[in-house]
């Protein structure tokens, strides 16, 4: 039989150090492999099961030529809302940023990525609402978008927020914009 035990608060914070964190850079000539399951694994997405979600944050610069960027991965259920934050992101990402430069953010899931959201804008400040939506058809996923996160505040606070992996701004048929915050 087996035995079914809640999980404690040190149990959760070693979940929370086993955490993938990478931290590299992206140049043109490397190949992306894309965020994936171990070798050997299904990585087809099935209702209710866990899958593999990275979240890669870098500079706002043409992430063509090459970029440092972390890597941050979780597993979430397929079919459920799900939330994950970078503890300290603020603080490590923006305030204690040497250049002050924009950060930008992709979310993958298999070899699909969405386009890039800032997280950290200069001239706006921050964007503390990325939401990430992943299309999946039989288990593969077919794309991922980022949601209307202008809900969140009035007209004045929403940017245009959504840019290309050439730091150029993406004219899309789904939501572009989010609400900022000013940095403070």
């Amino acid at each position: 039989k087996h035995k079914t035990t809640k999980p404690t608060h040190n149990s959760m914070r070693s979940l929370y150090l086993l955490t993938l964190l990478l931290i590299g850079n992206a140049a043109a000539s490397d190949e992306w492999g894309g965020c994936s399951v171990a070798e050997g694994k299904s990585s087809v997405v099935k209702r209710k099961k866990t899958t593999p979600v990275c979240l890669t944050v870098g500079g706002d610069e043409d992430w063509g030529t090459g970029v440092d960027y972390k890597r941050f991965s979780f597993a979430p259920k397929a079919d459920e809302y799900s939330r994950f934050t970078i503890q300290g992101s603020y603080q490590s990402l923006v305030r204690m940023s040497q250049n002050n430069k924009d950060v930008t953010v992709f979310a993958s899931s298999q070899t699909s990525l969405s386009f890039l959201r800032k997280y950290y804008d200069t001239k706006f400040g921050i964007f503390p609402h990325l939401t990430a939506i992943i299309d999946v058809h039989k288990g593969q996923v077919q794309g991922i978008a980022w949601d209307n996160a202008c809900v969140f505040c009035a007209d004045e606070r929403c940017a245009e927020n959504t840019y290309g992996f050439d730091a150029q701004g993406a004219r899309l048929g789904e939501p572009t914009k989010g609400c900022y915050l000013t940095k403070k």
